[in-house]
This record gives structure tokens, C-alpha cells and sequence, in this order.
């Protein structure tokens, strides 16, 4: 191969990778509505949501795995549309629970800490809340 022909591959892929760091910027963001329990939580943004979960805070979880104990787990049955909002516990359409497998999810206890997380199709993201006074917060 001569210098060349490297230089027009190495250029090829390097604009293949820049491509494809474009088209697949996490656009999904998501943020607590703590004006009732059990919790909601609205998403923003153009991209598809495969799995939403709940844990304990990891902190509050010595011993767990890195990302504490997931008390509520639901992903996506193949290609299906972001819903704007997930309410603990209920399964959105075109969802399925995995966590637990069966059942509902346990009550979230007032003043412990729980995370959420959600994966998109090029990226994931994560936020902490407590229930404090019948309320939900960030922290």
C-alpha cells in the first residue's frame, strides 16, 4: 500500500468516526415531578429511551453493587416511542417490567435517598431524589 492510499484511509476513517460522534449525541435528559408521590419523572430531548430504573442511593447501599440495590427496572419492547413521563412502579406502553419480576416495585421510604437512571440510544443519564415531607426532591 503506498503513502497515499494510507493517507485517504486514515482520512476516511477518520471522518466516519467524527460522523458518528455527531449523529449519536445524548440528546435524553430527564427530571423529577415531585408535586405528588409516587414520583414522576418527565424526559426531554429526540432520543428513543430503552431502560429506565430505580435504586437505592450507593451510599446508603454498603456492600451493593456500584450503583446501589434497583428496586424498580423496565425497558423497552423493541422499537417504541419515549414516553414524556414514567410514574414509579408503572409500566409505560410499549415497556415491560424486569424488576421485580413480577408484582409491584417496594414503597419508596420517606428521607432515604434513590437514584434514577435512564438509557437512550446513544447515551444515559442519572439523578438522585428523597422523599421528604410527602414530597419529592432532587438532591
Amino acid at each position: 500500500m503506498n503513502s497515499n492510499t494510507r493517507k485517504f484511509i486514515s482520512l476516511c476513517s477518520t471522518l466516519a468516526a467524527g460522523s458518528l460522534l455527531i449523529a449519536c449525541e445524548p440528546s435524553l435528559r430527564a427530571k423529577v415531578d415531585g408535586s405528588a408521590l409516587p414520583p414522576s419523572f418527565r424526559f426531554y430531548g429526540g432520543e428513543e429511551m430503552r431502560a429506565f430504573y430505580i435504586t437505592t442511593d450507593e451510599a446508603d447501599a454498603p456492600g451493593r453493587r456500584s450503583n446501589g440495590c434497583v428496586l424498580w427496572e423496565i425497558d423497552s419492547v423493541g422499537i417504541s416511542e419515549t414516553p414524556l413521563g414514567i410514574t414509579y412502579g408503572v409500566v409505560p406502553p410499549g415497556f415491560r417490567q424486569v424488576t421485580p419480576k413480577s408484582g409491584s416495585p417496594p414503597p419508596l421510604e420517606t428521607n432515604n435517598k434513590y437514584v434514577y437512571h435512564f438509557v437512550g440510544n446513544c447515551g444515559f443519564g442519572r439523578g438522585g431524589f428523597i422523599i421528604h415531607d410527602g414530597k419529592v426532591g432532587e438532591w
